[in-house]
């Protein structure tokens, strides 16, 4: 799919390359950088999904000397004092 899309996108930049070269006006000119830009972002892409992504799974938690740490996986509620 990725080669596809890089060769639809190098033939549009070569034909409008083209359309440039034998009738010069804005129309050809934006169809040529419409057709180069297209071919920049095919080549970053395929370069994208080339590198393998470091995926950080580390968590790391600090806590001061005086004070205390806690963790939960829902809501909590912390009462000073008496419950009202």
């Amino acid at each position: 799919m990725n080669f596809l899309v890089l060769l639809l996108s190098l033939s549009v930049a070569c034909i409008s390359g083209y359309f440039v070269y034998q009738e010069p006006s804005l129309t050809s000119v934006s169809t040529l950088l419409t057709g180069l830009g297209a071919l920049l972002g095919s080549i970053i892409s395929i370069k994208k999904k080339q590198k393998p992504q470091k995926i950080k799974r580390t968590v790391s938690q600090h806590v001061g000397d005086n004070s205390a740490a806690i963790q939960v996986g829902g809501d909590i509620h912390i009462n000073k004092g008496t419950e009202k």
